[in-house]
């Protein structure tokens, strides 16, 4: 029983993490590209309808995509990370320029901190194995 309880929490995290990929996703694509096609297309015309299912799509395909290595950091119990690396996925599967520069510093930022992290924990370490000995 111990164990499905802990598959379970892990689905319900997942299923939480895409929830939120989905709605910040929707959220950003139809703030950018609904005004568009309202103003200029017009959604009773054939392309205005083929436009916004289009635009579903790809909010449903960016936002699983944006799930798989969160998914990952919260079978390894890193929330934070887990959060962090779905905007920073949002942010590269957006077709904005901009936003794939901002998620590649984002990215170098992330591996940054990581980097600095694993450091200090290997030097405390070092330095209670010496001050131990």
């Amino acid at each position: 029983m111990a164990k499905f309880n802990k598959v379970w929490r892990w689905f319900k995290q997942l299923a939480v993490l895409f929830l939120v990929a989905l709605a910040l996703n929707a959220a950003v694509q139809l703030g950018v590209l609904l005004p568009y096609v309202v103003k200029h297309v017009g959604v009773t015309t054939s392309l205005g309808h083929t436009m916004l299912i289009t635009t579903g799509i790809d909010i449903v395909a960016v936002a699983l995509v944006s799930s798989v290595v969160p998914a990952v950091f919260l079978m390894m119990n890193m929330h934070r990370s887990a959060y962090a690396a779905m905007v920073i996925g949002m942010l590269a599967g957006f077709q904005i320029e901009a936003a794939s520069a901002v998620a590649k510093i984002l990215i170098l930022l992330w591996l940054l901190g990581v980097a600095v992290w694993f450091g200090w924990c290997k030097l405390r370490d070092v330095y209670r194995y010496y001050k131990a000995r």
